[in-house]
C-alpha cells in the first residue's frame, strides 16, 4: 500500500508537512480522498486565503458534533513556522503574515497527528501519538504505570487508559488550543455513562514542563475530586430576551454581537463571561478588553455583581482580567522589562519641535512657520496615523502650507526615525505607543507571543466598532491560535473615524477571526418609542451598515421627540432654559436627569453661561473646559487684580499679564522680574528711568545704572512704559468703571483682537473674544469690582478639574451632580444616558440646505449621521432638537419626517391629510366594532327568547299530535250526523301536518341552540378581534403622527414658506 493510500485508510485528522516531497500521483490520491475534507496551504498562496482556510479548520475542530476528518497539506515544514519573528514595521500585511505562521504552528504542533512527507514517516505512528502524548507515554513507562494508548471508545478515541490496581480511568493530554471545556465535559460524561471510566485531563504545558508532577497526579487521581464548586450568578432567563440569551450561550468559535443602542450589550457581555465560567472555563483564561477606563470599570462592577472575580493584573490566578487596550499593552511592555513614561502635553510639543528641526536638517529643507500654523501639530497627526492606523512610515508623508495654493510635501520616514531615536533615548512614549510598541515587541519575540497565546482562550471585546487598526492588530496577535473572540459592538455608533477607525470593523470581523456566528440584538430597552422610531428613521439612510430591525421594548414609554427651529442661538438657549425650569418646577423624578449635548466644545461655554445666568445648577464642564479657568479668563483675572491694587500684586501675577498680549518682552526680563520682591514699584521705577523722569522710589534710585537684563532696545522700554501707563490709568479711574465696562476697556486697550490668530475660526474653536464677551455679560450683573472678583473666584473653584480637588470635594461634587444639568459633547456623551436630552444648535455644516437636490445630499458623511444617531439615543424618554432653519440639516428631515411623507415639500399638510384619513378609518372601524358588539348582544337575547317561544309551540304541537294519535275515525254518515268527528283520512292528514310543523320547529331550535349561538358569537369575536388589532396598530401610528405635527409644521415653514 502506498503512503498516501495508508494515510487515507486511517480516516482521521492529519497534517502533512513538506508535502512537496510527495510525487504527483500520491498528492492526487490524497486530494481525492472520499473520507476526508482536504485543505491545502503553500508559501506562495495569498495570506488572506490561507488564513480563511485555517480559520475553517479551527472552527471545525472546536465544534461538538460528528464531522468528516480532514487532511491538511502544506509545503511549510515544522521548522518554517516555529518561532516566526518579524522585525518589520507593523502594518496589516506583516501582522497577517505573523498570525498565519502562528495559526500553522498551532495546527502543526497541536494535538492533530502530523507526518513530515520529506521523512516518509509511517502514518500509523503519526496517528498514534502527538509529541505531547509521546512525552507522557515515556514518563508513564518510566514510572511503571500500566496503560493502553489510543483506545477507541465508540465515537471517541482515548489518549490513554490507565490501570492502577483495580482502578481504570482515562488520561487525556490536552493541547491547549484544542481544549474546549463544554465539549470535553460532555465527552467525559458520555464516556462515564457508557464505559464507567472517569477522565483526568492534563494540559500540554504541564506535561512539557513538569512531567513528574503529572505522574503524581495520575497516581493520586482515584482519590481526587476534580470538579470545581465555583458558580457565577447569571441573570435569570426571564429577564433576558431570546436574542440576548442566544448570544450569552454562544459556545463554538468566535462571535460578533451586533448590539444597537439600549439593547443591553453590557448585560450580554458580562453574562457570557459568567456562562463561560459556569461551563468550566478558568477565570484566569478570560480576558476582557474595554475601550476606555470608564467602560473597564463598569465591566468590573457588573462582573463583580455576578460573583465573577476580576483583576486589572494579568497574573492574578483565578480572576478574569479586565483592562483597556492601552493598559493591556502597557502590561505587555512591563512584563518584558520595558519601562517607558508617557509624554505629557508640553513634553510632546517639545519633542515634536525637536524632531521637526532635526528631520528637516537631514532633508536639507526649511519648514515654514506661518501665522496660525503649528507644523509640529501636523507631525503629531501623521505620527498618530502611522501608529494608530498602522501606515508604514515609508508610505507616509507630511505636508506644510507655504503660500496661497502652495504646499511643501516631505517624506515621513526621516521624521519617524528621528522621533523613535529621541523618544527611546529619553525612555518616553506617546499614548499611541502603548499599543504600537507592544505590537512591535510581539512580532519580534515569538516566545512572548506564544506565552500570551497560551494564557488566554476567551477574549471578550467591548465597543468593537471603535477599535483602530493597531488595536485590532494587537487582538489578532493574541488570538491566532484558536482563541474564541467575542466581539460586541454596533456599527451605527462608530463615531471615531478621526482616530483612523474603519467603518467596516464589524463587517470585517470574520476576516480577522475566522468563521464567526453573528447575533443581532433587536430591542432598545433604554429609549422611549418616539425616540427609537426617530433614531431608526435617521440611521436607515446609512447604506454602509449591517441591516438590523430595531424596535422599542413592550414596556417602553411613548416619550417625545420634538423639534424647535430657531435662527438665533440666543433663542435656542432661552427655549432650553425655559423647558428645563419647567421640568425642575414640575417636581417630576425625571427632572434630575437632564443633559444638553453640543457638537463642539466651544458651544458648551455658551450653554454653561445661559444656565448660570438662569440660576440652573449644572455640572462642571468636562476635559478641563470652563469659562473662568480658560487661559484668557485667567489673564483677565490677573489684569483685574493688578488694576485693583498694583502695589500689592505678587510678581507672578504681574509677570502673567506683562506679555499678554505679546509685547515681545524677553523671557530673560520676565524671569528677572519674578525675582523682585516689590515687582510693581520696580517696573514703575524703571519706566520713570526710561522716560527721563525722577525715580519716585528711592530704593531703586541707582538700580538701573547698569541696565536691566533683557531690555536693551528702546522699543521694548516703550512697550513697558505703555503697559504701566494703562494699569495706572485704570487704577486711578477705577471708581468710574463698572466691572463690565472695565473688562471691555481692557479687551480694547490691550488690543487682544490685534494679536489674535487671523486664521478663520468657526464654531469648533473657543475664541478669546467669545470668552471675554461671556465674562463681560456676567460682569454686567455687578456694580463693584470687588463683588465680581468674589464671583470670579467662586466660579473658578467650581470649574477646577477633579484632580485639582480634594477627595472629599470630589465626592461632594459627584453627589450634587445627580441633580445638576450635564453639558457634554456628543462624543463625550457616548455610553451615557439621561431621561431628558436637549440637542443644541444643529445645522448643515456641509452647506447642503433642506431644499437642495438629493444628489447633493448623498455627499453627507455617514459618520456625521452616526454622530447624530448617537445623540438621539442618549435619551431615555424625551429628546428636544434645536436646529437652525438655514441651512437646515438634512438629518432633521430624515429624523422627523415619517417614511411615507418623504419627498413632500409640505410634510405638515401631507401629515394633516393622513391624520384625517386615519381618523376617518378609525371611526369606521370603531363603528364597525360597535355594530358587531350590538349584534352579539342581539344574538344572545334573540336566541334565548326564540328558544322559549319555539319550545312552547313544540309543546302545544306535541299535545295536539298525541291527541291525534288517540282519535278514532268514523264513517262519513256518522261524521255528518255527529257534526265534527273526523274520518280516518282527515286524522292522517292532520297528523302529517303536525309532524311537519314539529320538524320545522326542531330545525329552528337547532338554529337557535347554544352551540349554534356560540358559533355565531365566535365569528363575531373574530371580527371584533380583527378590528381591535387594526385599531391597536393604527392608534399609536396616529398618536405619533399627531405628536410629530408641530415638528412637521416647522419643517414645512422652511421647505415651503408660503404653506
Amino acid at each position: 500500500m502506498s503512503l498516501s493510500a495508508d494515510i487515507i485508510s486511517q480516516k482521521k485528522d492529519l497534517v502533512v508537512t513538506s508535502c512537496k516531497a510527495f510525487n504527483l500521483a500520491e498528492l492526487s490520491t490524497l486530494r481525492g480522498s472520499p473520507h476526508h475534507a482536504v485543505f491545502e496551504i503553500h508559501p506562495t498562496d495569498d495570506v488572506d486565503v490561507s488564513r480563511r482556510k485555517l480559520h475553517q479548520i479551527q472552527y471545525l475542530m472546536s465544534e461538538d458534533r460528528e464531522r468528516k476528518p480532514f487532511i491538511f497539506l502544506t509545503n511549510y515544514s515544522s521548522k518554517d513556522v516555529s518561532g516566526f519573528a518579524s522585525e518589520q514595521e507593523p502594518n496589516e500585511a506583516t501582522i497577517d503574515r505573523v498570525c498565519l505562521m502562528d495559526q500553522l504552528s498551532w495546527l502543526i504542533h497541536g494535538k492533530t497527528a502530523v507526518i513530515d512527507a520529506g521523512k516518509q514517516a509511517n502514518p500509523g505512528l503519526a496517528f498514534s501519538l502527538t509529541p505531547i502524548e509521546a512525552i507522557l507515554k515515556d514518563a508513564m513507562t518510566n514510572a511503571g504505570i500500566e496503560f493502553d494508548a489510543q483506545v477507541s471508545l465508540g465515537k471517541y478515541t482515548a489518549d490513554f487508559i490507565v490501570r492502577l490496581g483495580d482502578n481504570r480511568f482515562l488520561v487525556e493530554a490536552d493541547g491547549r488550543a484544542y481544549h474546549n471545556p463544554y465539549r470535553d465535559s460532555k465527552r467525559d460524561e458520555d464516556i462515564l455513562k457508557a464505559h464507567s471510566l472517569r477522565t483526568l485531563r492534563l494540559t500540554g504545558g504541564e506535561i512539557f514542563h513538569d512531567a513528574p508532577s503529572c505522574i503524581q497526579k495520575i497516581k493520586d487521581f482515584p482519590s481526587l475530586s476534580i470538579k470545581s464548586s465555583f458558580k457565577a450568578h447569571m441573570e435569570s432567563a426571564d429577564r433576558l430576551d431570546q436574542s440576548q440569551l442566544k448570544a450569552i450561550k454562544h459556545q463554538f468559535g468566535s462571535a460578533r454581537v451586533v448590539a444597537p443602542a439600549g439593547s443591553g450589550k453590557t448585560k450580554v457581555l458580562v453574562n457570557h463571561v459568567a456562562d463561560l465560567i459556569n461551563r468550566g472555563v478558568s477565570p484566569t483564561e478570560v480576558l476582557c478588553l474595554a475601550f476606555n477606563k470608564d467602560a473597564a470599570e463598569q465591566m468590573r462592577e457588573r462582573l463583580s455583581d455576578l460573583g465573577v472575580p476580576c483583576s486589572r493584573q494579568r497574573r492574578d490566578i483565578g480572576k478574569v482580567t479586565v483592562a483597556t487596550f492601552h493598559s493591556f499593552g502597557l502590561g505587555v511592555l512591563n512584563e518584558t522589562g520595558v519601562r517607558l513614561d508617557v509624554l505629557n502635553e508640553k513634553e510632546t510639543e517639545q519633542l515634536a519641535i525637536r524632531v521637526l528641526q532635526n528631520g528637516s536638517k537631514a532633508l536639507d529643507v526649511q519648514i515654514p512657520r506661518l501665522r496660525g500654523q503649528s507644523p509640529w501639530l501636523q507631525l503629531l497627526d501623521e505620527m498618530s496615523r502611522i501608529k494608530s492606523g498602522l501606515v508604514l512610515p515609508s508610505e507616509a508623508s507630511i505636508e506644510f502650507d507655504l503660500k496661497k495654493n502652495e504646499t511643501l510635501e516631505l517624506p515621513m520616514s526621516p521624521f519617524f526615525n528621528e522621533w523613535e531615536r529621541v523618544s527611546s533615548s529619553q525612555k518616553k512614549m506617546t499614548f499611541d505607543d502603548q499599543i504600537y510598541q507592544p505590537i512591535r515587541l510581539l512580532m519580534a519575540k515569538p516566545i512572548l507571543r506564544s506565552s500570551l497565546l497560551k494564557r488566554y482562550r476567551h477574549i471578550i471585546v467591548d465597543e468593537y466598532q471603535d477599535l483602530n487598526p493597531s488595536q485590532i492588530a494587537l487582538l489578532k496577535l493574541i488570538a491566532s491560535s484558536g482563541q474564541q473572540v467575542f466581539g460586541v459592538g454596533d456599527d451605527d455608533q462608530l463615531i471615531y473615524a478621526w482616530r483612523h477607525v474603519s467603518d467596516s470593523n464589524i463587517s470585517d470581523f470574520e476576516k480577522s477571526f475566522g468563521f464567526a456566528k453573528t447575533y443581532k440584538l433587536s430591542v432598545n430597552y433604554r429609549s422611549s418609542r418616539s425616540v427609537v422610531h426617530a433614531s431608526q428613521r435617521l440611521i436607515s439612510f446609512n447604506k454602509n451598515r449591517i441591516e438590523k430591525s430595531i424596535k422599542p421594548g413592550d414596556d417602553n414609554l411613548l416619550g417625545e421627540a420634538s423639534l424647535e427651529v430657531n435662527a438665533s442661538v440666543g433663542d435656542q438657549l432661552a427655549s432650553t432654559v425655559k423647558k428645563i425650569k419647567k421640568l425642575k418646577t414640575g417636581g417630576s423624578s425625571n427632572s434630575n436627569s437632564v443633559s444638553i449635548l453640543t457638537r463642539h466644545n466651544a458651544e458648551q461655554l455658551l450653554v454653561a453661561h445661559a444656565l448660570d445666568v438662569a440660576g440652573i445648577p449644572r455640572e462642571r464642564l468636562k476635559n478641563g473646559l470652563g469659562l473662568y479657568t480658560t487661559r484668557v479668563a485667567s489673564i483677565l483675572h490677573d489684569y483685574l487684580s493688578v488694576i485693583a491694587d498694583p502695589t500689592q500684586s505678587p510678581a507672578l501675577q504681574i509677570c502673567g499679564i506683562i506679555n499678554q498680549p505679546n509685547r515681545y518682552l524677553t523671557n530673560q526680563f520676565v524671569e528677572h522680574l519674578k525675582d523682585q520682591r516689590d515687582c510693581w514699584n520696580y517696573i514703575k521705577s524703571f519706566t520713570e528711568h526710561a522716560t527721563g523722569k525722577p525715580i519716585s522710589n528711592e530704593a531703586y534710585a541707582e538700580a538701573f545704572e547698569e541696565g536691566v537684563p533683557g531690555i536693551s532696545d528702546k522699543w521694548r522700554s516703550d512697550e513697558l512704559v505703555r503697559f504701566v501707563q494703562l494699569i495706572e490709568s485704570w487704577n486711578q479711574h477705577l471708581s468710574r468703571f463698572k466691572p463690565a465696562k472695565l473688562i471691555a476697556d481692557i479687551f480694547s486697550q490691550a488690543d487682544f483682537r490685534k494679536h489674535q490668530d487671523k486664521e478663520a475660526i468657526d464654531q469648533t474653536e473657543v475664541t478669546d473674544e467669545m470668552i471675554i464677551d461671556l465674562v463681560m455679560n456676567e460682569a454686567s450683573n455687578f456694580k463693584k469690582l470687588d463683588d465680581f472678583m468674589v464671583h470670579f473666584a467662586e466660579r473658578a473653584e467650581f470649574e477646577k478639574s477633579p484632580s485639582e480637588k480634594s477627595q472629599a470635594s470630589q465626592a461632594e461634587d459627584k453627589e450634587k451632580n445627580k441633580h445638576r444639568v450635564a453639558i457634554r459633547t456628543i462624543h463625550g456623551a457616548k455610553g451615557l444616558e439621561w431621561t431628558n436630552v436637549f440637542l443644541f444648535d444643529i445645522h448643515d455644516k456641509h452647506g447642503i440646505s433642506a431644499g437642495h437636490s438629493s444628489k447633493a445630499n448623498k455627499q453627507i458623511s455617514e459618520e456625521d449621521r452616526r454622530v447624530f444617531y448617537v445623540a438621539l439615543t442618549r435619551a431615555r424618554t424625551n429628546i428636544c432638537v434645536h436646529a437652525r432653519p438655514q441651512p437646515m440639516s438634512s438629518f432633521i428631515l430624515e429624523t422627523f419626517i415619517p417614511q411615507e411623507l418623504k419627498g413632500s415639500k409640505d410634510p405638515a399638510g401631507a401629515a394633516k391629510n393622513k391624520i384625517s384619513n386615519m381618523e376617518e378609518r378609525l371611526n369606521d372601524l370603531r363603528r364597525e366594532a360597535k355594530s358587531a358588539q350590538y349584534m352579539k348582544e342581539r344574538i344572545r337575547v334573540e336566541a334565548s327568547q326564540k328558544t322559549k317561544e319555539l319550545e312552547e309551540r313544540r309543546r302545544r304541537l306535541q299535545e295536539m299530535l298525541n291527541d291525534n294519535k288517540t282519535t278514532k275515525p268514523s264513517g262519513w254518515l256518522a261524521t255528518k250526523l255527529l257534526n265534527g268527528r273526523m274520518t280516518h283520512d282527515q286524522i292522517r292528514e292532520q297528523r302529517q301536518q303536525l309532524e311537519e310543523d314539529l320538524e320545522d320547529i326542531n330545525a329552528q331550535l337547532v338554529e337557535h341552540s347554544d352551540a349554534n349561538t356560540k358559533r355565531k358569537l365566535r365569528q363575531l369575536d373574530r371580527q371584533l378581534s380583527s378590528i381591535a388589532g387594526l385599531i391597536e396598530h393604527q392608534e399609536p401610528i396616529l398618536a405619533e403622527l399627531r405628536q410629530s405635527l408641530p415638528n412637521l409644521e416647522q419643517i414645512s415653514s422652511v421647505l415651503s414658506p408660503q404653506s
